[in-house]
């Protein structure tokens, strides 16, 4: 039945990474069409009016879809973190699983993903507002001009070089993490080890057929030891011989 449980819980997980997967790419790929939004579709010959009419109508879809999509996102992740918790205080087979190392790096990857993502939303949305709140203004820019209006500060590439900073930053947080994280797995499993060991040391004290089979394999061992301590000395022994005799 515990097997069965960590299966289940298994297909769990997976099914939830499956999903933050596809709502992630489908976000990245409504981010790209947001950020191009200010210069890739309208023509030279339609009227600013109209122009600016379709984009805003393109604009508020994205974004709502957008929004749809950041909120859906958020209550996986959720989802994924319940689930991890949920297990790591249940049984000790599901406390390994969700104790893992690298599933805590995956969680922390996909918040992260969702943060970056949440960023740059809000970002491109507050550029392309910006940009139809221009052309409403002027009535007549160009689609050059349009793209010019649309590139970033420089205080956004300053913004852009310190989100890389912290994430360089965040990265080295992740491998120190894992590093524990792995130092802390492998304490358990020596604690593990050691408990399997005394519980056999009192099922041999607790049979006497066990503690005997035990005893003899224990001399055995202690024979064996000895036989090949006497074999390796012998050798030594006759080599050292042939060398002051040659």
């Amino acid at each position: 039945q515990e097997e069965v449980s960590l299966w289940t819980m298994v297909d769990t997980w997976e099914d939830l990474r499956k999903r933050a997967r596809m709502l992630e790419n489908s976000i990245d790929a409504k981010l790209v069409t947001l950020n191009k939004l200010a210069c890739g579709f309208s023509s030279r010959q339609e009227s600013s009016v109209s122009v600016n009419s379709s984009k805003e109508k393109v604009f508020n879809s994205l974004s709502a879809e957008l929004e749809e999509m950041i909120v859906k996102l958020v209550h996986i992740n959720d989802e994924m973190s319940e689930h991890i918790g949920q297990h790591q205080r249940s049984s000790p087979a599901s406390g390994v699983w969700a104790s893992n190392p690298a599933l805590q790096h995956t969680l922390r990857r996909h918040r992260e993903i969702l943060r970056d993502y949440s960023t740059e939303f809000k970002r491109s949305r507050d550029n392309v507002q910006n940009q139809l709140q221009r052309e409403s203004l002027l009535r007549g820019g160009s689609d050059d001009a349009s793209c010019l209006n649309n590139r970033l500060k420089p205080s956004d590439f300053l913004l852009k070089e310190q989100e890389h900073i912290a994430s360089c930053d965040r990265l080295l947080d992740e491998q120190i993490s894992i590093a524990m994280s792995a130092k802390e797995h492998t304490y358990t499993q020596r604690m593990t080890l050691r408990g399997i060991s005394k519980k056999v040391t009192s099922l041999a004290k607790k049979y006497p057929i066990v503690n005997s089979v035990v005893q003899k394999i224990q001399k055995k061992k202690r024979k064996d030891t000895v036989i090949f301590a006497v074999v390796v000395s012998t050798c030594l022994i006759l080599i050292l011989l042939y060398l002051l005799r040659s």
